[in-house]
């Protein structure tokens, strides 16, 4: 690429009123800051960028990418939707730094670090080699696209992840938020050729996308929270072997219609199906340690056997 042709030196006697005045007060660092904002102008050198710019941005890009792509995991295994509030204050703190690492201010910077140079001396070489800063734009955001393109591809459909239990077999311990998320899912009944044992809690919570549920046979109990917030489940069967629900297992599945408790549930837990308005009816063991919250703010009425 050619090198700008640079112009002559600007007014000697501004020059001197900047020297005069660049650390006495603001207004020598607005004269300075006019000063270079002219002899840019005067080079057509507006919208150039030192390589030192560029490397900059590179690095800022690269640590917004690492950012974002953790805080897209977190995300994901924990359906934390609080999470985009801190992406977008990243996003917000990064494109007001993207803005302000511009020549204009890289050269103020660098005359006031060398009061003793002569300050054409050292604009002229500070320019030397610039390029257009639209040419490293794209490489400088490049770790962000790949961020993006890597998030999507690696969640682009839901993914259960299991954990070894205690007794031998596997937990599922998260199920991933996804680009094309399943109304649908199947918790299978053995992972690794050993029965699958539990469900962490929370694992679902937040899945909005979930209407139908299977669970494994081998669970033995619905931890708390575990639904908390589905608000499309429309019904689920909960496979007997199990004895407990949790507290707030079920609370805020709006759409919840229905729900098969086995015989072997002996307690359910407080807020464990509230606010499910559409859960009319329920059939529980007499004889079942029901907290008084368990369906608190629901038109359910229990039914015992």
């Amino acid at each position: 690429m050619n090198e700008p042709v640079l112009a002559a030196p600007l007014d000697e006697e501004e020059k001197q009123e900047i020297f005069e005045n660049i650390r006495a007060d603001a207004t020598g660092l607005k004269l300075l800051t006019r000063y270079v904002e002219v002899f840019l102008s005067k080079n057509h050198l507006q919208g150039y960028e030192t390589s030192e710019i560029s490397k900059r941005k590179l690095a800022a890009s690269f640590v917004l990418a690492a950012a974002a792509f953790l805080e897209i995991v977190f995300f994901a295994l924990y359906h934390n939707f609080y999470i985009f509030i801190l992406i977008a204050g990243e996003i917000l703190f990064y494109l007001i730094f993207f803005h302000r690492q511009n020549l204009q201010r890289y050269l103020v910077r660098e005359v006031i670090k060398r009061p003793d140079d002569n300050l054409d001396n050292i604009l002229i070489s500070q320019v030397s080699g610039a390029k257009k800063g639209l040419r490293n734009l794209l490489f400088a955001v490049s770790p962000l696209l790949a961020v993006a393109v890597v998030s999507c591809l690696l969640f682009m459909r839901p993914h259960m992840i299991f954990e070894k239990a205690s007794d031998q077999g596997y937990a599922l311990r998260y199920y991933t938020m996804a680009l094309i998320p399943d109304d649908t899912v199947v918790i299978p009944e053995t992972y690794k050729g050993q029965a699958v044992t539990a469900i962490r809690g929370n694992v679902f919570m937040d899945m909005n996308s979930l209407k139908h549920i299977t669970l494994p046979t081998g669970i033995t109990e619905i931890r708390g929270s575990t639904f908390e917030r589905c608000r499309n489940l429309e019904e689920i069967d909960i496979p007997e072997g199990v004895y407990r629900i949790g507290g707030h297992a079920f609370c805020d599945c709006e759409s919840l219609q229905q729900v098969t408790i086995p015989s072997t549930v002996n307690s359910i837990g407080s807020s464990a199906f509230r606010r499910c308005y559409c859960l009319r009816t329920v059939r529980i063991r007499l004889g079942t340690q029901i907290n008084e919250k368990a369906f608190k703010e629901s038109p359910t009425k229990v039914v015992f056997y």
